[in-house]
This record gives structure tokens, C-alpha cells and sequence, in this order.
């Protein structure tokens, strides 16, 4: 279960950040920010209202100081006085509040280019998206700070950069990290066999398969069982109504957030799963605002419909009776009126997917070395690389023995841990195991 607290700051019934937390923080001064440079900086960290105009004769800070402290990303080059304990205002420890990511994906860093008013808007974007981007919009661009932007950003785990503009077309782009590029200083290898660390990306093509979010520190992520009821078709109903919880660090009476509730199978954010979809049979759709987002069930913490005046936490808290959809369910309501069917190989897996537990046990079974070894069982020519005695092809399926399954190939696994995973698959009903025994009027076995 993730309980996370929205920031809008538009008049809202949400709770601003700013109303929770007094963690000192800083920001580019306003009154300094008045070049592409310092802008782009200033994505990063965020903007002081307040600030002084320098003086004449006053150290302010030059162009060359701006782009040093945007590659870097570090505040001790514009403002060393100020202690570790105060964070920049886009920092999200600021609020109180940490960025996830969630999924198998790393987000590619992106730098966008241009000093164009839409550039910044993508920058800008991007950067509270992704958390992954910086905007260097100078002219004078070199390779070397392409490279440490790269590396601040992530790049030990990604070898291309994603370069984007809104302003400016493709082939300006390529031209220009080219250029970039080919300035980078002495080399040894062969240009034409040589690699070049970035790719030019669209704006709309910077979707990430990773999924970042940006939650409350404290209460983000509280784990607890809550009994369900799981239908023929997979879809879960808590049996429970959810007990009401208030984050810490927040007010049940002047503070008001978000409860999202999440499962092994994600639900995707479809306009059919609303509402009725989402809740169990005989609740109020008026108690509160249910919805699909982030992969799960969100509502309103507190009551919309009548709550008395004095009424206790209890009563004044939001307790939907939720509905999880199964994967069934999701395409049977987006395909209405329509009827929706599985397919043979829908069916298979729909059986596998009991044997194993759940949804995710069996992605987290064919996504993974596992696989490799359960395929030997199956029809093909897996089997032919297995020794002689190892397996027999029988009218039922292939078996094998522990020859057999020692001699297989897939994962590296040591022979304790291939038993131990072997027996597992035996109690849950993927394999079993008995003999295989031949007949004395012919040449048929059978298991």
C-alpha cells in the first residue's frame, strides 16, 4: 500500500508540500537569474523570490561559473557557505518527500539543447518527470561537458545520452554533437569504427518504460496484509474495509492526500476502470474519489458524502470497499459490448498461473533463466542436447531424469539450488515426478 501526498500549487483541496515541512532550502537568486546559463542551472535547484541586486564592483557570478555549476550540479561552486543540511528547492527532500522509480528500466539521461523559450518548457518538463535531465543552452558547448553530464546522470549505466530540442530540427542536432564530438581532442581509434556515445530523440519520443514518482519519505511505502477474496476470473476484493491511516508528519483535520493501493498486477490507466469497475459490489461510489494511477487504486482520503460535524477519525476518513480487476476483467470492460475470450495459450497460462500463485510469479518465471530449464519438459529440440538416459519423448510430454536435468544447460546454477527450485515446482504442481516404466509386449513407455 502507498499512501503519497500531492503538491499543486494551484488553490486546491490537496496539501502543498511547503504546509508539512521546514527543512531550511536554497535556490538560484532571482535577481541573478537573468542569462540562458543561469536558467538552466536554475531548473536543478529552483528559484529564491527574494534576492539583492548585486552591486557595482560585486563578485556576481560570471557565464563560465553558471555552466560549470549546471554540468556539476553542485551548489558549492555559487553558494560554498551554505551547510549540507539545507536542500535546493526542487530537491524533493525538501518537501519531505523521496523519487522512485519502479520497473525493470533505467531511464536514459537526456540533455536538451537550444535557448529558445520552448526548449526550457522541455527542459523544465523533463526534469520534473524524469529527474534525468539538464539543459545546456550555451553556444560554446564542449565534449567534456556533455561527458560529465552524462556520467552525473547515470551514465555507468547507460552508454548513449539522449540529446533533444524543441527548437531546433534533427539534423541541426546531430550536426552540432558531430561537431561536438569530432572536437573532443586527441584519439587513437579509427573514426569510422567508432562509437558515438548519443542519439538524437524527438521531444515525444522521451517516454521512459521506467516509471519515477516522487512520494511522501516518511509513509510512501507501508506493507500490510489485508485479507481478500479472489473471484474465478483472478479479480481480488478486499473482504476488509482499509483501516484509515494518517501519514506521518500530517493533520487528519487540516491536512488532505492520497491513498493509492497496489497489487501484483498492475491496472493500467484505462477511462473504463472507474468508479463502479473499482469498487466491490454495494458501495457508495459517493464516499470518495476512486481511480485508477501509478499502477493502482487511488482515492481520496477523506469522505465526500456526509460526515457529522465532531465525528471521530474514523468517521471522517475515506474506506472504500476496492475491487482489483483481474487481466480478464480489464479487457472484458475496455472491449464492452463485446465478449472476451481466451485463447488456448490464454488457458495455459491461466493454469500455470494458479500452479505458481499469482500473475507475477509466472512473468517473473518466463522473463527469467527459469524458463530455460522448464523448456526442456516441453516438445522441440531442447531434449537433443540432453546424454542418453537423460529424458524420454513419451505420448504425454517429455520427462526427465536428474541426469537429465543436471546436464541442462540454461541457468548456472549450482546442483542444491536446481533440487531446491526443482522440488518447489513439484509441490505447486508444474512437474511431477514418478517413473517411467516400459511395457513387456512392446516398445511403448509410459509414466
Amino acid at each position: 500500500m502507498l499512501s503519497a501526498i500531492s503538491d499543486d500549487a494551484a488553490q486546491s483541496l490537496l496539501t502543498s508540500l511547503s504546509a508539512v515541512t521546514g527543512r531550511p532550502s536554497w535556490g538560484a537568486p532571482l535577481l541573478q537569474v537573468g542569462s540562458p546559463a543561469a536558467l538552466s542551472f536554475a531548473i536543478q535547484v529552483g528559484v529564491e523570490p527574494a534576492g539583492t541586486e548585486p552591486s557595482e564592483g560585486s563578485t556576481a557570478h560570471i557565464e563560465a561559473e553558471w555552466q560549470k555549476a549546471t554540468v556539476a550540479g553542485e551548489k558549492a561552486l555559487l553558494r560554498p557557505a551554505l551547510p549540507e543540511s539545507v536542500t535546493a528547492l526542487l530537491n524533493p527532500a525538501s518537501g519531505l518527500c523521496i523519487r522512485i522509480s519502479r520497473g525493470r528500466y533505467q531511464e536514459t539521461p537526456v540533455i536538451v539543447l537550444g535557448e529558445q523559450p520552448e526548449d526550457f518548457a522541455l527542459a523544465q518538463l523533463s526534469y520534473q518527470v524524469h529527474g534525468s535531465t539538464v539543459w545546456l543552452p550555451w553556444d560554446d558547448l564542449h565534449w567534456h561537458q556533455v561527458s560529465a553530464v552524462q556520467q552525473r546522470l547515470g551514465g555507468h549505466l547507460h552508454d548513449t545520452v539522449r540529446v533533444t530540442s524543441a527548437s531546433l530540427a534533427p539534423e541541426t542536432l546531430r550536426a552540432w554533437m558531430d561537431t561536438c564530438w569530432d572536437s573532443r581532442g586527441w584519439m587513437m581509434n579509427d573514426p569510422a569504427e567508432e562509437h558515438r556515445p548519443y542519439q538524437i530523440t524527438a521531444p515525444a519520443d522521451l517516454s521512459t518504460p521506467g516509471r519515477s514518482l516522487v512520494v511522501l519519505s516518511s509513509a510512501w511505502d507501508q506493507p500490510k496484509p489485508i485479507p481478500v477474496e479472489e473471484s474465478q476470473d483472478g479479480s481480488l476484493t478486499a473482504s476488509l474495509r482499509m483501516q484509515p491511516e494518517v501519514p506521518a508528519g500530517l493533520d487528519s483535520v487540516r491536512h488532505r492526500w492520497q491513498v493509492c493501493l497496489t497489487a501484483p498486477h498492475p491496472l493500467p490507466p484505462h477511462h473504463s476502470l472507474f468508479a463502479k469497475t473499482l469498487l466491490a459490489p454495494g458501495q457508495n461510489e459517493y464516499e470518495t474519489f476512486v481511480r485508477t494511477a501509478d499502477g493502482g487504486v487511488t482515492y481520496w482520503s477523506h469522505r465526500w458524502d456526509f460526515v457529522p460535524a465532531g465525528a471521530s477519525l474514523v468517521g471522517s476518513l475515506a474506506g472504500p470497499r476496492l475491487s482489483w480487476p483481474s487481466l480478464t476483467a480489464i479487457l472484458s470492460t475496455a472491449a464492452q459490448p463485446h465478449l472476451v475470450q481466451p485463447s488456448p495459450a490464454g488457458k495455459r497460462a491461466r493454469v500455470v498461473q494458479r500452479l505458481l500463485g499469482s500473475r507475477t510469479e509466472l512473468e517473473d518465471t518466463t522473463a527469467t533463466d527459469l524458463w530455460e530449464l522448464l523448456r526442456h519438459w516441453l516438445p522441440g529440440p531442447k531434449q537433443e542436447t540432453l546424454p542418453e538416459h537423460g529424458w524420454w519423448e513419451l505420448k504425454t510430454g517429455a520427462v526427465l531424469s536428474w541426469t537429465g536435468i543436471v546436464a541442462c544447460q540454461a541457468p548456472a546454477w549450482s546442483l542444491e539450488d536446481r533440487r531446491t527450485q526443482v522440488d518447489s515446482w513439484t509441490a505447486q504442481g508444474v512437474l511431477r515426478r514418478g517413473l517411467v516404466l516400459g511395457c513387456a509386449s512392446c516398445p511403448i513407455y509410459e509414466f
